[in-house]
């Protein structure tokens, strides 16, 4: 009682003039007072915010220690940009090029949070440095944690399942928990709290789902708004029937894809009033979308794992939020702090949740169209079903997470697949 007494003390010293909703306070005095937990909130809630006030207690409780925060590359300017004004502390990122492992050595003894990309693990110097340092380190941050859970697999992972154990405090931040099946959702607790055994013979590890898991739906609080998704069909070209081998995309949406093109300009020259998403993965597809875009005069801007200038980044944001822009075409589940009326799902992606949080941001509920470009007698439909639908129902039945709008979707490409009698597989 008295560490959580000291701990809330703690954090009342620190939020001065922030405002935390209640569900965000809820998640950090479970962090702080559980000290293994995963942070499940939909995306767009402020997990970097309740981050950033976990990691200004624990600097308030004892100064003298360091936090080690695991993130994406993408993350160097947005998210110690929004730490540094809660954390009020010296914050240190290091990516895994040579030049910034240089610095991070030469700069440890003056930082207080350590920001170190998932590529950092594999580099053998780096992660010796931190065990040889691990009494001057009382937490670990885990951000998109569930890129970890693989740790039965991959260096990486193991390695930080390794470091986690060590120490005091071990949090992750995650909007998507499972991204394929449930085993990933065990292998994460096990990786949080080692006192949650992984099994291999059971789906979910025992004992309770709630213990060192905080879960938190927008729908649950009020927070959502109107989502809705919906199939937007386009009729197959011949070359895109019968059993298609390799990337289906690349033959559905990628060059010579007239019909789904034609239909995506159709859906934006729609919406010139609104601020639409296009989500296409692949870099070769995009490129023939753009081609087509200039040719039909739709003004947009790209953002993707190519697009590596900082300030270049944050000048495509800023287009788009300011309204400069209006259509965003992007490969990117996450790191976009932005705010959009329309997502178009040119392609798909198993991080399609993360994808359509990237258009809401914030607390308040809002109005969003979800809109899946679908070619007609294809494997796209059996693809949507396979990774989307039916582990949408699994992830929603299993713990709770909010996957509603795509489950309806789901419902409705059965129906019509059932309808046309479609034999493609996948």
């Amino acid at each position: 009682m008295e560490h959580a007494l000291l701990h809330c003390d703690a954090l009342l010293a620190i939020l001065g003039d922030i405002e935390l909703e209640p569900i965000q306070v809820h998640g950090v005095i479970r962090s702080l007072l559980e000290k293994r937990v995963i942070l499940r909130y939909d995306t767009g809630l402020g997990k970097t915010i309740m981050m950033s006030v976990i990691l200004r207690a624990l600097i308030n409780k004892n100064p003298n220690k360091k936090r080690i925060v695991f993130v994406m590359k993408d993350q160097e300017i947005e998210t110690p940009r929004k730490m540094a004004p809660i954390v009020q502390a010296p914050i240190l990122f290091t990516s895994a090029e040579t030049v910034k492992l240089q610095k991070f050595y030469q700069n440890w003894d003056k930082a207080s949070v350590v920001l170190l990309t998932y590529q950092c693990l594999q580099n053998v110097e780096l992660v010796s440095f931190l065990y040889q340092s691990l009494r001057e380190i009382d937490a670990i941050f885990i951000d998109e944690a569930h890129l970890a859970s693989n740790w039965n697999e991959a260096d990486t992972s193991f390695m930080l399942r390794a470091l986690a154990d060590k120490v005091e405090y071990c949090i992750g931040l995650t909007a998507t928990p499972i991204i394929k099946d449930t085993h990933q959702f065990s292998r994460l607790r096990n990786l949080i709290d080692r006192e949650i055994p992984y099994r291999y013979d059971e789906d979910v590890s025992a004992p309770s789902p709630h213990k060192a898991f905080v879960n938190i739906n927008r729908q649950d609080f009020g927070l959502k708004g109107n989502y809705i998704c919906k199939p937007e069909f386009v009729q197959p070209m011949l070359h895109q029937l019968g059993e298609l081998s390799g990337n289906i995309f690349d033959i559905t949406k990628g060059e010579g894809a007239e019909n789904q093109v034609s239909k995506l300009v159709d859906l934006l020259t729609s919406r010139q009033d609104k601020k639409v998403l296009v989500y296409i993965r692949y870099h070769k597809t995009r490129l023939w979308v753009e081609s087509y875009l200039k040719k039909n005069n739709i003004p947009f801007q790209s953002i993707h794992g190519k697009v590596t200038k900082a300030n270049d980044r944050k000048q495509i944001l800023h287009n788009f939020n300011s309204g400069t822009i209006k259509v965003l075409l992007t490969s990117l589940t996450t790191s976009l702090d932005i705010d959009a009326d329309t997502v178009i799902m040119y392609e798909f992606t198993t991080y399609v949740k993360q994808m359509i949080g990237r258009a809401h941001r914030g607390l308040a509920p809002k109005d969003l169209e979800i809109l899946f470009i679908l070619t007609r007698d294809t494997a796209e439909i059996k693809y949507f079903l396979k990774y989307i639908y039916y582990r949408s129902e699994l992830i929603q039945n299993t713990i709770g997470i909010d996957y509603s709008e795509f489950i309806s979707l789901g419902q409705e490409l059965e129906k019509e697949m059932k309808k046309s009698d479609m034999v493609v597989s996948l």
